[in-house]
C-alpha cells in the first residue's frame, strides 16, 4: 500500500479528482498480481510492484478517459435530437 500511495504522490498523479479511485484499483491489482509474482525471475520485488501500480493507474486513466468521452458524446446526441425535433431543452443552473 505504501508503493501506491507513493507512486499516486509523484508524476502528476495527485492532480486527478479520482486519486482515491485510482489508488484502490492500482491496490486491487497489486493483490491480483501477488500469485504471478516469482521471485525466482525477479531480483527487485519492489520494482515489480511499482510496475503494476504504473500500469493499474494508466489503466484506469485510460477507462475514466473513455467514460468521460462516451458522457460527453452522449450529452452533444441528446442536444443534436433535441434541437433537430424542436424539444425545448432545460438551461442548466
Amino acid at each position: 500500500m505504501k508503493v501506491v500511495d507513493r507512486y499516486s504522490k509523484r508524476n502528476g498523479w495527485y492532480q486527478y479528482t479520482f486519486i482515491e479511485d485510482m489508488k484502490s484499483f492500482a491496490i486491487m491489482h497489486l493483490f491480483l498480481s501477488v500469485p504471478r509474482f516469482n521471485p525466482n525471475r525477479v531480483t527487485k520485488p519492489w520494482a515489480y510492484f511499482a510496475q503494476v501500480t504504473q500500469h493499474a493507474f494508466e489503466q484506469y486513466l485510460q477507462s475514466e478517459r473513455k467514460y468521460r468521452e462516451t458522457q460527453q458524446n452522449y450529452a452533444e446526441l441528446i442536444q443534436e435530437s433535441a434541437s433537430i425535433y424542436g424539444y425545448p431543452l432545460r438551461e442548466e443552473e
